[in-house]
Formats: C-alpha cells, sequence, structure tokens
C-alpha cells in the first residue's frame, strides 16, 4: 500500500529503510526500560568511579544471556544519526551515477542511428487480408430422439445420402396408437354431444307417426320428457273390415287382392273393396250348403259403423249371405324424438289425429349452457388427439437435412434415452470455413470477394473460394475484437477434408499506378522524414521539424497498404526522398529508463494506430 505508481526502486527502498528506523526509535524506550532499571540497581551497589573514565559496566542481556557494553542513550542516538547520514550519501551518489549513466547511453544511441534513403513512386498495389480456419461442412445437423422408445427399424447406416425428411429410425408405436385411436373417439363422442345440444337449442315438437285415434296420451304439460319415450298410442280406424260367406266351390276362383263391389243393407249405397283373405275350413251356410268366409277390406268413408250389414260380389261371383263390419284393430306407439319438459299439449285422448300431426312440444332448460360445456369438451378432445398425433411423430425419426450421415449410434433392439445423439449428418455439397477479421479491417471485407486457399495437408495445391457471409457478432479478447467471416470453397473433389485447417487470402482490391512508400516509413500519428529540399517538405514549412540532419517531419494522409507498402493519398509528391531510420534493439536498462515516457506516450500512440486504421484498415491488419 505504501508503493506507489511511478516511484523509483530507490525510492521505495529508502522509504522502507526510514520507516524501519522510525519503528525502532518507538520501540526503543519500551524495551530498555527493565535493562535501564537494572542498570541502576547495578550503578547503586558498585563503587564510585572517577569522573574522567568511561561508565562502562558489563551487564547480562536479556536476549542472549551474554555479556553486552551498556552505552547511555544519547550515544546511540548519535550513532544511528550517523548511519542514517552514510546510507543518504550512498544513495545521492547511486542517483548520480545512475543519470551519468543515461545520459551518456542516450548519446551513444543517438550516435547509433542509421537510415537509409526512399523515394515516393507510383506502381500497382494489391491489397489482402491473411487468416487461418478450420473446413466445416455447409452445414451439419446432430439427431436426437424427443422421446424414449426401442429401436425396430435403421433405416440408413454410416456414408450414406439422405434427403431430407428420410426415415432414419422406426420406434415401437404400439402405445401411441392406441392413444391416438382413443383420442380420436373422444372427440367423435364430445362431437356428437355438441350437434345434439345444437338440435336440442330449439323447441322440440313431437309429432305422430301414424294415423287413427289417440288412444291413450302418457304426459301433460310439464312432464320431463326424455328422448325414446312413449308419449301416446294411436289406432288406425281408417279402414273397415267386412266378413261375408261364399260357396266353398266359387271361393276356389276368388283370390286375395281381387276387388269386390259392397252394397249396404240399408242404403243400398254400394263401396269398393278388396279381398283380404278366404278362410280354408268349410262351414255350414244357412241353406245348408257348404261356404267359407272371406274378409274384405273396406275404406271407411266415415258412416260405417259395426251394425251395418251388407252384401258383396267379387266379379260374376254373388255371396251366399249378408256380413257385419268390424274396426281394422292396429295401435301404433308415438315415441318422443328429443328431451325436455312438456310446455305445450296439442291433443288428448280420443282425438282423430293423421300422420305428422303434432302432439306435444317440449322445451329445454339451461341450453346455453350446456352447448358451451360441450364446445369445450371438444377442444379439449381435440388438443388431446392433436398432442397423441404429435407423439405419435416423433416415434419416425426423420432427417432434418440433406447430407451425408457420418456417425451412427443405434441398432435394432436398443433402448433410446431422451437427449442422447444417434446421428450425425454432415451437408458436404460445399465447404466453408470460418477466419476472424480484427475490427479495424473489417470494413474492407464484401460478401463475394475472392480467396486465395492453402492447407498444410495438402501442400503446392491452391484452392479458391469466395466471402459467403460476415458475422454481424464480434468476440473480444485482449482489447481486440475480431468478427467471424465465412468463406465458401468453390469447386468439387478438391481433395480438402472436414476439420482440415487452411491459410486464406482474401482479395481486398487492386490499385493502380498509385502513390505509394515503404510501410517502414511511416511512423506513429502518419508522419515522415521527408528531405528538407522536397517540394512536399517546402509545402509543409511551418509544420516541418528537423528530427534528422537534412530530412524533417511532414505529416501525411494514406490509404490502403499490403505487407511492403502503403498509398499515400495527400502530403507526399512521386520522387520525394525519405529516410527509413533503423534502429538497433534497446538493452533492459535503456527500456527501465524510457519507462515512464513510454508510459506517457502510450495513450496518444494507441490513438494514432486506431486514425491510422481508419484512415486504412488494411494497414493496421497487416502490420
Amino acid at each position: 500500500p505504501r508503493v506507489e505508481i511511478g516511484q523509483t526502486v530507490e525510492e521505495i527502498l529508502f522509504g522502507e529503510m526510514l520507516e524501519q528506523t522510525d519503528q525502532q526509535k518507538k520501540a526503543e524506550p519500551d524495551s530498555e526500560k527493565p535493562q535501564e532499571n537494572k542498570r541502576k540497581k547495578q550503578k547503586q551497589n558498585l563503587p564510585q568511579a572517577p569522573k574522567q573514565e568511561a561508565s562502562v559496566v558489563a551487564a547480562k542481556t536479556p536476549r542472549t544471556g551474554g555479556m553486552m557494553p551498556v552505552m547511555p542513550r544519547r550515544k546511540k542516538k548519535k550513532r544511528l544519526t550517523k548511519w542514517i547520514k552514510i546510507i543518504i550519501g550512498v544513495l545521492i551518489a547511486a542517483g548520480l551515477a545512475f543519470l551519468v549513466r543515461s545520459c551518456l547511453l542516450q548519446s551513444r544511441q543517438a550516435a547509433k542511428t542509421d537510415y537509409e534513403t526512399v523515394e515516393a513512386a507510383r506502381r500497382d498495389l494489391t491489397v489482402e487480408l491473411s487468416g487461418t480456419g478450420s473446413i466445416a461442412a455447409a452445414e451439419e445437423a446432430v439427431v436426437i430422439p424427443a422421446l424414449a422408445g426401442e429401436v425396430q427399424e435403421v433405416a440408413c447406416q454410416e456414408g450414406d445420402v439422405v434427403q431430407k425428411d428420410d426415415v432414419l429410425v422406426s420406434l415401437d408405436r404400439t402405445d401411441a396408437e392406441y392413444a391416438v385411436n382413443r383420442a380420436q373417439l373422444a372427440l367423435d363422442n364430445a362431437k356428437d354431444t355438441y350437434n345434439q345440444l345444437v338440435d336440442s337449442q330449439k323447441d322440440i315438437t313431437i309429432v305422430s307417426t301414424a294415423s287413427g285415434v289417440i288412444d291413450t296420451l302418457s304426459i301433460g304439460k310439464g312432464d320431463s320428457v326424455t328422448a325414446g319415450a312413449v308419449v301416446a298410442t294411436v289406432s288406425d280406424h281408417s279402414n273397415m273390415f267386412l266378413k261375408i260367406p261364399f260357396s266353398s266351390e266359387d271361393c276356389a276362383r276368388i283370390s286375395v287382392g281381387s276387388a269386390a263391389v259392397i252394397t249396404l243393407n240399408d242404403t243400398l249405397e254400394t263401396i269398393t273393396g278388396t279381398v283380404d283373405s278366404i278362410s280354408a275350413a268349410d262351414i255350414p251356410g244357412v241353406d245348408g250348403s257348404m261356404v267359407r268366409e272371406v274378409i274384405i277390406r273396406v275404406a271407411n268413408p266415415g258412416n260405417l259403423s259395426p251394425s251395418a250389414y251388407a252384401t258383396a260380389a267379387i266379379g260374376d261371383i254373388a255371396c251366399s249371405g249378408s256380413g257385419t263390419f268390424t274396426y281394422q284393430t292396429q295401435q301404433k306407439a308415438v315415441l318422443s324424438n328429443g328431451s325436455g319438459e312438456v310446455s305445450k299439449l296439442m291433443v288428448k285422448e280420443g282425438s282423430a289425429i293423421q300422420a305428422g300431426d303434432a302432439i306435444a312440444v317440449l322445451s329445454v332448460p339451461n341450453i346455453d349452457s350446456q352447448i358451451r360445456s360441450a364446445k369445450r369438451a371438444i377442444e379439449d378432445a381435440q388438443l388431446t388427439l392433436e398432442n397423441a398425433q404429435k407423439q405419435l411423430e416423433h416415434f419416425t425419426i426423420k432427417a432434418p437435412i440433406s447430407g451425408t450421415v457420418v456417425e451412427k449410434k443405434c441398432e435394432v433392439g436398443d433402448i433410446l434415452a431422451v437427449g442422447t445423439p444417434i446421428f450425425t449428418i454432415y451437408d458436404l455439397s460445399y465447404l466453408t470455413f470460418d477466419v476472424q477479421v480484427d475490427e479495424l479491417d473489417i470494413p474492407m471485407i464484401e460478401v463475394g470477394q475472392q480467396v486465395e486457399i492453402t492447407a498444410d495437408a495438402l501442400p503446392n495445391e491452391m484452392f479458391h473460394g469466395v466471402v459467403e457471409k460476415i458475422g454481424m457478432v464480434g468476440s473480444a479478447a485482449a482489447g481486440v475484437t475480431t468478427y467471424p467471416v465465412t468463406v465458401r470453397i468453390i469447386g468439387e473433389n478438391t481433395g480438402l477434408m472436414h476439420g482440415m485447417n487452411v491459410d486464406a487470402d482474401i482479395s481486398i482490391g487492386t490499385y493502380e499506378q498509385v502513390l505509394t512508400v515503404p510501410v517502414d516509413a511511416v511512423t506513429r500519428g502518419n508522419t515522415v522524414l521527408v528531405s528538407k529540399d522536397s517540394p512536399s517538405a517546402k509545402a509543409a514549412k511551418e509544420d516541418a521539424k528537423e528530427e534528422l540532419e537534412g530530412f524533417v517531419r511532414i505529416p501525411i494522409q494514406i490509404g490502403a497498404a499490403n505487407e511492403d507498402y502503403i498509398i499515400v493519398t495527400d502530403g507526399l509528391q512521386e520522387g520525394d526522398v525519405l529516410a527509413v531510420v533503423n534502429q538497433e534493439g534497446s538493452s533492459l536498462f535503456d527500456m527501465m529508463m524510457t519507462s515512464g515516457s513510454s508510459r506517457d506516450s502510450g495513450n496518444s500512440d494507441s490513438g494514432s494506430s486506431r486514425d491510422s486504421g481508419n484512415s486504412d484498415s488494411g494497414s493496421s491488419g497487416t502490420e
């Protein structure tokens, strides 16, 4: 904590020494009190010595148990001051020697300054950015099962080429199919319930399914009725039967369905009918002859009754006597076609009714809430079915991309675990690799730029590529940010393989007959040493400073650069003579001497380098 930035080693050591001395002074009085008391007692017991003699006696030290001279404290302080003065003198001498040596070294270093002269000249300049990368497939995919299951079939092997959505593996799907079927059945039932409720949303009218007379009525107003319940019975009186005798011999010529003409005895009115049946038994007639009973069905015109008598003729065959009418005894049950509460009753017992006539009206209470509930049941069943179908899809594992199977990790009978990779597929239709480009150089990169590629694994071969993509997200390390640039390799069967390391030279551009100078001639701040007789030096006379005999330093504007030359856009003319200074390496001692000034100028150096990079990002990246 006592060391500060900028202190020299000598200052730190000297400060520590002074602090130790102060601590000794502070500790000395306390540590000497027992010893001084002891000395006082000893002096009281000893005989008085002459004043001119030194009062020195032997005492046993508390630490070592040995004998040491006991001296007055004021003499010890004088001795300590003497040592401090000696140390200060040594440090001053060392500092002077240090300064002298520094001056000698600086003068010696200045004497070693050497340089060579070059001219600003026009030339063709090709600018490239270099980088390295590792070959990768155009696209890679790792296949991971979404659910556990037993492998029933493996459809491909390592090295096979597959297309997107090709089946790779089939799992046992028995339970999944059963779940889908149950979900489908539940959905169908929910839909039926919903449709029935919608249909019953309107009032339900119960209608008769037969014509006749209502014999019984089983419902009343306000009663609750369920679908399919019997609400009434109807007897059909629309037809009557006439039972009349015919001669047994004549019956042989009569058949069922034959037309008959019936004459009413009271009114002599004739009506038509149809033979419904013929008795097979012979019975004696009124005159003693054998007859058979023939039943003729007659449509009731409304004035027939069981008490009426009539005769009949079938063709040219006349009956053997008169007969009477009877009703057709046929009852039909009328069923409810819905559920609800009887809100209106349309008939009563004994009423004549025709088929299709209304018997009662039903209303359904709370139908709206029932419909909403049924609708939610359909939605729930639909979600259950969709989930079951999705689960079923997972039992068939398909290729996510088109490519080559480079790794297979499953066999028939294996039990797959969720999250465990089973296939790796590479799209090897073309190869790519990424090059990390410095943030100062990334503005020079454009999609479509040509790239020359070499690989250590394939010496003496040159491959070609093109910049395919420039990454938007950079990564920072050690204060430098880089961005990934994806290069697509052109051509097939190049011999390059996934994972090989390659070197790439991205062609930034070619400049024809531009004014250039060597890169080493440009120093930080974009300045050069130019001959003071050069036109450019005279043009910048006000700013020019002579730093080397015969040469002055002037600012210039720079452009693109490669490893050897940099373009000068302003500040120099063709033919200007420049000095390129060659500095010998400094010793470690010299570096320590100049460390302070280096720290002071470090920020300005960084800024100059960044400014140079903005003027020409290529030069910064290449250097």
